[in-house]
Formats: structure tokens, sequence, C-alpha cells
């Protein structure tokens, strides 16, 4: 007789295994988008790596389910300038899962096109970021991948990280080489004569 039961949603919106990647580029799925319970501009989309690692990524869209704009992006009955830079970033998702500009401009887009689709991401991990989480920074297109990958190409971040580290190996094989070049001052020898300490009487209170 079994002693508790799981609901299937909540079993399945566990993920069990994989660990954040080093900052690279990777193909990833988008499992699911979610409306923010009260920040009506807001999406939550949880984006699942092939390893099985996943986390959680935002979008802010200007427009509603009706495509009405949204007041915060509304100037004058034309989207503001915040709102532009909104799309741009959504747009670089849907370039991201095979979509062409012709595709979108020909019937608009809904968040339900992205759901199950594979996108393509630069990623920087929490040591290159020096902070406690990793974090998706880019989308970039199928193209940009391949190419990425076909020319062993790593985010600036990490080629800078990397260099980094190799310049303070360098320098600590130089500290420690005795033909580094660097002139050390000589220690006293023992037959110099060092000036008596101070009596009691000669420090001053």
């Amino acid at each position: 007789m079994s002693t508790f039961f799981i609901p299937g949603d909540a079993i399945a919106s566990i993920s069990v295994g994989g660990t954040a990647p080093e900052t690279g580029f990777f193909s990833a799925r988008i499992e699911s988008v979610e409306a923010h319970p009260s920040r009506v501009h807001s999406r939550k989309i949880k984006v699942v790596f092939d390893s099985g690692f996943s986390i959680h990524d935002w979008l802010t869209t200007p427009y509603d389910a009706q495509g009405n704009l949204l007041a915060q992006y509304n100037n004058n009955g034309e989207l503001s300038k915040p709102g532009r830079g909104c799309l741009a970033q959504i747009k670089k998702v849907f370039l991201s899962a095979g979509y062409d500009n012709a595709q979108m401009a020909a019937q608009g887009v809904t968040d339900d096109w992205l759901i199950g689709k594979t996108v393509y991401l630069e990623w920087h991990s929490a040591k290159d970021l020096g902070a406690q989480y990793g974090e998706i920074v880019n989308y970039i297109t199928p193209k940009q991948f391949e190419s990425n990958k076909a020319n062993d190409k790593v985010p600036a971040i990490a080629a800078a990280t990397e260099t980094n580290a190799r310049l303070v190996v360098k320098r600590m094989d130089q500290l420690a080489s005795p033909s580094n070049g660097v002139t050390a001052t000589p220690a006293p020898s023992t037959g110099m004569k060092l000036p008596p300490p101070p009596s009691a009487q000669n420090i001053v209170n």
C-alpha cells in the first residue's frame, strides 16, 4: 500500500542532475513560458540545456496577449524607445529558435511559438562573472552557433579569464626562477655593525 502520492505536474517540474556548465556557447530547449503573477510585462522562460541543467530567464514584452501596447511602453500611441529595446531582445530569441523575419512579419509572434524549440545561447559561468550564479547573456542564431563551434570560439569573458590565469602562472614561475633577471637587494652581512637600540632615556613619551 502506498504511503504518498505526488501529482504528475509536480514531479515533472523537477529537474534532476545536470550541473551548470562552464562559459561557452550551447544549444538548449525552451520548456515553458509563464506570465509573472503581478508584473504584466514579465515572462519567465524555462531553458533546459542538453546536459539536463535548467535555468529560468526573463523576457519583457511591451504588448499583452491581445497585441495591445502596454501603458508603460505607450508613447502617444507609438512604441517607446524602452519598448523597442524589449522587442529587440525578444526578437533575438525568435531568431535563435530558427524563425526568420518574413515569418514573423507575416503573422506576428506569440510565446507559444517558442515552446519546445531549440535555441542557442551564450552562457557565462558564475566563476567568470564573479557571482553566485551563471547566466544567459545572449541568444544567438543557429548560424552563429555553428560558426562559433567550427572555429572553437569561446565568449570573450572566458578568453580573458584564461589569459589572466596564464599570466598569473607565468609571473609565479618567473618569481620562482633563479634566472628571472630580478636583482634582489643583498641582506646585510654578518660583519655589518648596526646602531644600538635606543635607551630608555632616549624614548620620548
